[in-house]
C-alpha cells in the first residue's frame, strides 16, 4: 500500500507568498497540466479554487473533469486549455463554453466542425520558445485566424528562459516580439487578456506578468533550478517566497524479515548483504513513477531514520534495509516528505537519478491514491 498526501496549508501559504511578491492587483493563474505536476489535479482545485479563478491544462479530457466540477458546485472558476485539441474535442469544449488556445494550424480543420456559438480562444504567440505556437511574425496566419468566426479573448507566449536565468536580451526580444503582435491586435480593435510569464520569469522579469501570471512549479513549492532559486533570494531578499514543498510520498512495509549475511537482494544478484540484515519490502516500484535505481545512494526514511533501498527498484516493489530503524513489525516509509529530524526531498531524488524535479514529479502516476492533509 502506498499513497500520497498533499497539505492544503502548505499549498495555500505558497500561494499567499507568492502573491505577495506580485501584489495585490496581479491576477494569477494555476497551471494543473499533467495532473498537476503528479500532485493529482482535482486535488489542487479543491484545495484552492476559492483563491484562484483560472486555472490551466494541456489535456481536454482534464478541462472536462475540471470544468464538471465547477459547474456542478456553481462556481464561477474556468479552465482554459491550451494544450493540442482535436475536432471532436472542439465541439464538446465550444457546448462547454471552455477557453482553447491556438497552438497551430489545426484552426484550418475547426471550420468543419458543427459549432454552435462562437469558440474563445487564446491566441499562443511562439515567440522564441521554439515548441507550440504561431509564429509572432507569421501575420498571414494571423490574419487568416482573425477572418475565422473566433472569438480572441486572449493571447499568450512561453519564455525559453525558465529553467535558469538566462541571458536576459533573450527575454527581452521575446517579451517585444509579443509586444508587437499585441499592437498589431490593439489596431484591429482586438483587446484580449495578457499572458505571458510562468513561475520563474514571472520573478525575474516582472515587466512580464501583465494581466495575469501562470503560476506552475513554484505553487508546489520548487525552483526550476538552484541557479533561479539563488537568483530570485538576490533580487527579493527579506520578500523572497520561500515556497514549501506540498507534496508527500508514503508507503507500508508488507514484509519484515532478516537476510543472513552473505545473502543477495535484488534481481542479478544486485546486493550482496555484508552482515545480517533486517530487511523490509514495500510495493513501490517504477510502475508507480518510482525512479529506477540500481546500487545508488538513495534511501527511505523509518522513524526518522535513514534506510538505503538496497537491490534494485523492480516494477511494482523495493527492498529498504531498516536494520537500524528499531521496528519489529509493520511500519510507514516515508519517500518524499519528512520524518522525525529527516526529509527526502523530490529534488533529492532528482539528484539521485541526475534528472530533473519535473521529471520526478511528472512521473508520479494517476494510480496512486491522493489525500489532502
Amino acid at each position: 500500500m502506498n499513497w500520497i498526501e498533499i497539505s492544503r496549508d502548505e499549498l495555500e501559504n505558497n500561494l499567499i507568498k507568492i502573491k505577495r511578491v506580485y501584489g495585490e492587483e496581479q491576477k494569477v493563474g494555476i497551471m494543473i497540466k499533467a495532473n498537476a505536476y503528479g500532485h493529482g489535479s482535482m486535488e489542487i482545485v479543491r484545495c484552492i479554487y476559492h483563491g484562484v479563478k483560472s486555472f490551466y491544462v494541456t489535456d481536454p479530457y482534464e478541462a472536462f473533469k475540471i470544468n464538471k466540477f465547477f459547474k456542478e458546485n456553481q462556481l464561477d472558476n474556468n479552465v482554459i486549455c491550451v494544450g493540442e485539441v482535436q475536432n471532436c474535442e472542439v465541439i464538446r469544449l465550444v457546448e462547454e463554453e471552455i477557453e482553447f488556445a491556438i497552438i497551430d494550424y489545426s484552426y484550418r480543420e475547426w471550420s468543419k466542425c458543427s459549432i454552435s456559438r462562437k469558440p474563445r480562444v487564446h491566441l499562443f504567440i511562439d515567440t522564441g520558445l521554439g515548441r507550440e505556437g504561431i509564429r509572432w511574425d507569421d501575420y498571414q496566419a494571423i490574419d487568416e485566424i482573425l477572418s475565422y468566426p473566433f472569438e480572441i479573448v486572449g493571447i499568450m507566449t512561453h519564455f525559453s528562459n525558465a529553467e535558469h536565468e538566462g541571458p536576459p536580451e533573450y527575454a527581452q526580444m521575446q517579451l517585444s516580439r509579443y509586444n508587437t503582435v499585441l499592437r498589431y491586435l490593439h489596431n484591429k480593435g482586438i483587446n484580449p487578456v495578457r499572458h505571458t510569464a510562468a513561475s520563474v520569469p514571472s520573478m525575474l522579469y516582472p515587466e512580464a506578468r501583465l494581466d495575469i501570471t501562470r503560476v506552475g512549479i513554484m505553487l508546489y513549492g520548487y525552483w526550476t533550478s538552484i541557479e533561479s532559486k539563488m537568483i530570485c533570494k538576490r533580487l527579493y531578499g527579506q520578500d523572497f517566497p520561500n515556497v514549501k514543498p506540498v507534496l508527500s510520498w508514503k508507503a507500508k512495509t508488507n514484509n519484515i524479515k532478516i537476510i543472513p549475511k552473505g545473502d543477495y537482494v535484488g534481481y542479478d544478484c544486485a546486493y550482496l548483504c555484508n552482515k545480517t540484515t533486517k530487511i523490509a519490502t514495500i510495493n513501490v516500484g517504477y510502475f508507480d513513477g518510482y525512479p529506477c535505481l540500481f546500487n545508488t545512494l538513495g534511501w527511505g526514511l523509518v522513524n526518522g531514520v535513514r534506510c538505503p533501498i538496497i537491490g534494485n527498484v523492480m516494477m511494482n516493489s523495493m527492498v529498504l534495509d531498516i536494520t537500524d530503524a528499531d521496528v519489529d513489525d509493520e511500519c510507514i516509509v516515508v519517500l518524499i516528505g519528512k520524518s522525525g529530524k529527516e526529509e527526502i526531498t523530490v529534488d533529492n531524488l532528482a539528484e539521485w537519478m541526475g534528472i530533473t524535479n519535473y521529471d520526478i514529479l511528472a512521473a508520479l502516476k494517476p494510480h496512486i491514491t491522493r489525500y489532502i492533509v
